[in-house]
């Protein structure tokens, strides 16, 4: 992970939010919220959960998951909501 890009850009941020096409919990959400830890920047991790999801066509299971657009577009403006 790009420590220097990662501080830089909570630096100027309140919250920080990760997407990964893979289970959320492990992987880069999981590095940038242990990375900045204690920093006071909100970590929200989009990818899939490390539980079953229903068997579905791959819009259902993003959907589900969070990860389709109308669900990453209402996470981000919440999170914009929260910083002001």
């Amino acid at each position: 992970i790009d420590m220097e890009l990662l501080r830089g850009t909570a630096a100027r941020s309140k919250t920080i939010v990760t997407m990964e096409d893979g289970i959320s919990t492990g992987g880069l959400g999981s590095a940038v919220a242990e990375a900045l830890a204690g920093s006071g920047v909100r970590v929200y991790r989009v990818g899939v959960p490390d539980t079953p999801i229903a068997q579905s066509n791959i819009e259902r299971q993003d959907r589900l998951c969070g990860m389709d657009a109308e669900s990453v577009a209402a996470l981000v403006r919440r999170c914009m909501d929260e910083s002001r």
